[in-house]
Order: C-alpha cells, then structure tokens, then sequence
C-alpha cells in the first residue's frame, strides 16, 4: 500500500569500455560462434561517448532539442520503432502450438517484460503510443514493460490484427508429436513455411475466433459468412450475423492482416509530417516476423531461417532497414538469444557476410 515516492534519479554508471558496447569486450576471444564476433556491431547503442550532462534521467525526449539527445542515446535519428515479441508463457515452455488461444505470461515472461522496460529507461526512452495484439500475453508485456518506464497513462491500442497466426486444427497440441507423427519436414512447412496452412480448426472449437466474445464484436471490418450466418442462427433460435474469420493462416496470411494495419494505423503517426511519435508495437512472433520481411526486405525463401526471442526490445533502424539492439551489459546477445540460423537478415547492415563483425560507422556524414 501507499504511493511510490518518486525523485529524481541518478543514472547508474554503465559497465563496459568506451567506444563499444558495454561488457562486449569479454566475449571477443570467443571465435567458435561467428556472432560473436559481431557483437560490437550488433549491439549498436551505448550511453559511454554520451555527453548529455542531465543527470536525473527525465523527461529527455520531451523537451527542445530533445530529438538531437535521443540520437545520441540511441545512434537513430527521428521517431522510434520498437517491436518487441511478448514474454514467454507456459505454452512456449511446454513447447505448445500457440496461436490465438489466449495463454498468460509466465513468471519468466514476467520477468522479461520488465527488464525490457528498465533497458528502455536506462537509455531515457519514452513512448509516445503502444500498439498490441488482443491476446493477454501481449497486452500484459506492454503494461508491464510501461509501468517500468513510468509511463502507464500512454494510449494502448489493441487490434486483433497484430494478433498471433492462426494455427488452426494445431492449437494446443505438442510441436515434438505433431513432428513424430507427419514427420519433420511437414512439420516444418506448417509451423515455418511462408505459404503453408495447418489444417483448419473446427467452427464450433473453443479456439475458433467467432466462438469468443472478443472477437464476435471487434472483428466488424471482415466479410459475413453466409454458412455461418445460418448455423448459428438455427443454433440459437434467432438470427445471429456471424462473420468470416480466420479457421487457419499461413504467414502469407497472416501478413495480409498485420502488413495494411501496420502501414495504415502505425507508419502514419510514425513517421508523418508533424507527428513523429515514438511507438512501441508488442505482439507475437509469426506477425513480427511478417513485419520484419517487410521492414528488412527478406525473401520468402529466407523468412523461415529467422527466429525471435521473447521480451527483447528491437528497434527498428529506418535508414539501414535493419534491426538493432540496446546495450544490457549482459554479453553477446547472439550467444542469449535464438534469431535463428541467418541473423544476418535481421542485423544486415551491422555483420559482415563472413561474420567478421568488421566496424561500420554509426552517423554517416
């Protein structure tokens, strides 16, 4: 009970020499990972060479001149981009298909969320407006991450249109069964391939969307579903309209939902004239990943080697059309986290292609 007293707060003093990122130097003997190597470049942020005198750490993106300030906090000119996958829940620790059923975070998941927000601050971060999915996982990832960051009262707008793939008839079960049972290379194409659909999930399953309040009265921007319509009203006695939604989705699909919101309702307040809001987008991993080919400009081809780790914040580098990371101090993150077999796609403009990690400039004159 009580209120929290707030002061001003004293930046801590951050590990790592100057120059790099912070603690980079005692992985540079590692040579057995290529990533390793390119930790320097991967880890593009750090606050060493920041000359920013302010101390209390508050308040510094929004003042005159603060836009200059975050450049120099962040290495990225203009508005921020920062998508971030939700922390990791129980589903994902059992190794379970996902999808829209709506499973919480676990106390791990917690746990990520919040150190994503202290990782944001620490670099004076602050969010202008928060996009999610409708799934819980989500949503709680962002509020934690914003409480951490002292900045609960920014909108959040919630659309199941950044929503998770659907898996269809996968919901629920067991990746390693699914994989014994249709074999690995089908298992595969289902859980990874671009243009590949999992068999469709039964109308009346709890885990289709048109059996769940939420979506019955927000998906209103879908077409009707005549076959639907029908059944549902005869079950019901009385005539229910019920509309088409998904039963199963490829990534092909599911990017066909997440690419036009994203363009239309998140890029328009990103990046226009006179809006320039920093914006944190939550969600889950098959719908970043569509975002990231588009964003990145990988192939279909190449989408199914990219992997992305719960509760870590990326943000998005408008003028490389790359990724890149915020400084924790903790270490390679290629080492700590899973980007699957080509992090280069992701980290295109800070690896050299034969892993060398060789330095590339920051500010381009």
């Amino acid at each position: 009970g009580g209120k929290k007293k707030r002061g001003k707060k004293k930046k801590k003093k951050r590990k790592g020499g100057g120059g790099g990122a912070g603690g980079a130097s005692s992985n540079s003997n590692n040579n057995n990972n290529p990533g390793t190597n390119a930790f320097n470049n991967l880890v593009a942020f750090t606050n060493n060479n920041n000359n920013n005198n302010n101390d209390d750490g508050e308040g510094l993106l929004g003042t005159a001149g603060s836009r200059q300030q975050q450049k120099l906090d962040t290495g990225i000119e203009g508005p921020l981009l920062i998508i971030m996958r939700h922390g990791k829940t129980e589903f994902n620790k059992l190794g379970l298909f996902t999808g829209w059923n709506d499973c919480p975070l676990s106390d791990d998941g917690r746990r990520e969320a919040t150190t994503a927000g202290r990782v944001l601050r620490s670099y004076n971060v602050e969010i202008d407006e928060v996009h999610t999915s409708c799934l819980s996982r989500a949503i709680e990832t962002a509020w934690l991450c914003m409480e951490e960051m002292d900045c609960v009262w920014v909108p959040v707008r919630k659309s199941w249109r950044l929503n998770e793939r659907m898996y269809g008839g996968l919901t629920g079960l067991s990746k390693k069964l699914i994989s014994q049972l249709h074999g690995e290379k089908q298992f595969k194409k289902w859980r990874r391939g671009f243009d590949e659909r999992p068999p469709p999930v039964d109308a009346f399953s709890p885990y289709y969307p048109g059996n769940d309040k939420r979506y019955v009265e927000m998906m209103k921007d879908v077409p009707i579903s005549v076959w639907q319509t029908m059944i549902r009203s005869l079950e019901a006695g009385r005539f229910l309209l019920a509309r088409k939604m998904p039963r199963t989705e490829s990534l092909k699909d599911c990017m066909s939902r997440t690419i036009p919101y994203f363009k239309n309702d998140i890029m328009q307040n990103l990046y226009s004239k006179g809006s320039m809001k920093n914006t944190l987008v939550v969600s889950s991993e098959n719908a970043i990943r569509g975002l990231l080919m588009e964003l990145c400009d990988i192939t279909e081809g190449d989408i199914t080697s990219v992997e992305i780790p719960t509760g870590l914040p990326m943000l998005y580098d408008r003028k490389t059309r790359s990724i890149c990371l915020l400084d924790d101090g903790k270490g390679d993150p290629l080492s700590r986290y899973n980007f699957g077999s080509k992090p280069e796609l992701l980290f295109k403009n800070r690896i050299t292609s034969n892993g060398s990690g060789q330095q590339q400039q920051q500010q381009q004159q």
